[in-house]
């Protein structure tokens, strides 16, 4: 068995890494391949003298699946208080109470087939990662690609993960903004991290300037009370917090207002910490998130057949979510996980050809893809894709530019794809389609237009 310290983790752990297994482990839990018990606190009322009001705490938390091959058991031994900083705002705090100065928690792995303990480590720096990499996976997922200016409100621990794994998935973002309550703090942070990643972040001295103006705002912080004025927010904002009430006390990072605006909600997720994602600002910015489809590329090649899609023997099932377990399994377990971590399929000519099964369309969906991009299709494949509510687009010239674990964005109401820095046209989906679509596939879409008209035309 392996002992590792944070020194020996932060080694080899890299924030890809971390971000890939993650997404894995997401994807296998929303199939039921995966288990998750989430936190669960148990305080005791013994008090550290050196520090009047900061109590015991342990907390727990466990967690596996198949691809990672083992169980993983997290404990934490804490002495968990609040403190005050400047300005009167309250925070959460844990002291290093233990023998030289130092924190307690420890990450136990387990190997699923032979059961022995294969590692024990520490647990700091893997947790920092891994509350980053959740975030990240929302940012890129449910904010808008064309986002340019960004919001922070921390300058601690948990917000030097959340700037670099922001940096990783938007790229593209052209200014950060960030505000902690401590000015000294925030403007140091600020410092240190336009060095190191040579990008431009700026402290700001109120909170309203990290909303306003921003079309993604990421709150990472130990606060006890909301962040922000939900108010502040503008249409088609994305919001992320990783703050949620504990049994130390109440916490939020987010007020009422900023979840009453909210069009979309994601909630905790595998040992998510209580990290809530949503985009927020009426029915517009939720129209502009549906026309905007994308994420990261798996490519394949030309005539690939609905029987390699999702084999004939599973054709006993309809639930995309059962189908997603055997997509494209006759190319192996690793072209598996690699699918399950894309957001789009790029393949070459007359991609869905063999069988009319509409499974191979369902399959993708309960997989996690949102497009399908090819040279050309077969046209029933193509069809059933519609029908599913899954986004097919025929653009040679995108399929050729992009590359496999690349990333590939769509915009069906304009008709144009963006790949690897080029931007290339494709017709524009007829308004008829484009509802199929948005209403969720062609049953979604007639008990929405179609059956109201017949039970008016009856009544």
């Amino acid at each position: 068995m392996r002992v590792l310290s944070n020194s020996d983790i932060e080694q080899v752990l890299t924030l890809e890494d971390c971000l890939q297994v993650l997404e894995v482990a997401y994807k296998e839990y929303a199939l039921g391949q995966a288990a998750n018990r989430p936190r669960n606190h148990t305080m005791l009322p013994v008090e550290d003298k050196r520090y009047p009001g900061f109590h015991f705490r342990f907390k727990s938390q466990e967690g596996g699946n198949p691809s990672s091959g083992v169980w993983a058991l997290r404990i934490t031994s804490d002495m968990a208080g609040v403190e005050t900083l400047e300005g009167g705002v309250k925070r959460r705090r844990l002291i290093p109470a233990a023998p030289g100065n130092t924190f307690v928690g420890l990450i136990t792995l387990y190997s699923l087939t032979t059961l022995e303990p294969l590692a024990v480590m520490h647990d700091s720096h893997i947790q920092k990662l891994r509350v980053g990499a959740t975030s990240a996976l929302g940012i890129r997922e449910l904010s808008n690609p064309d986002a340019r200016v960004a919001g922070m409100f921390g300058s601690g621990w948990q917000a030097e993960a959340h700037l670099r794994y922001l940096f990783m998935v938007r790229p593209e973002i052209e200014e950060v903004r960030v505000y902690s309550p401590t000015s000294s703090h925030r403007k140091a942070f600020v410092g240190e991290w336009s060095d190191k990643l040579g990008q431009r972040i700026v402290a700001v001295d109120h909170p309203k300037d990290a909303v306003k103006g921003c079309q993604i705002v990421t709150c990472a912080t130990a606060a006890m009370d909301p962040c922000f004025d939900g108010s502040w927010l503008e249409p088609g904002t994305h919001v992320t917090a990783i703050t949620s009430p504990d049994r130390t006390t109440l916490r939020r990072e987010l007020d009422d207002t900023t979840f009453d605006r909210a069009d979309a909600r994601g909630g905790e997720g595998v040992g998510a910490g209580g990290a809530d994602r949503m985009v927020s600002g009426g029915h517009d910015a939720v129209m502009e998130k549906m026309e905007k489809i994308g994420g990261r590329v798996i490519k394949f090649g030309d005539n690939v057949n609905t029987d390699v899609i999702i084999p004939g023997r599973y054709l006993v099932s309809i639930d995309p979510q059962e189908l997603a377990k055997h997509a494209f399994e006759p190319l192996g377990a690793e072209v598996q996980k690699r699918l399950w971590s894309s957001q789009v399929v790029a393949g070459g000519r007359n991609f869905g050809c063999g069988s009319a099964r509409e499974q191979a369309a369902s399959c993708l969906v309960g997989a996690g893809i949102k497009a399908v991009v090819a040279r050309s299709f077969a046209r029933v494949f193509f069809r059933n894709c519609i029908n599913t509510g899954l986004l097919v687009v025929e653009c040679p010239e995108a399929v050729e530019a992009a590359v496999d674990g690349g990333e590939l964005w769509i915009d069906y109401a304009a008709g144009t794809l963006r790949a690897e820095g080029q931007s290339f046209d494709f017709a524009p989906y007829p308004e008829s389609l484009r509802q199929i679509l948005e209403a969720g596939g062609l049953i979604p879409y007639l008990a929405k237009y179609v059956l109201p008209q017949e039970k008016a035309l009856k009544g």
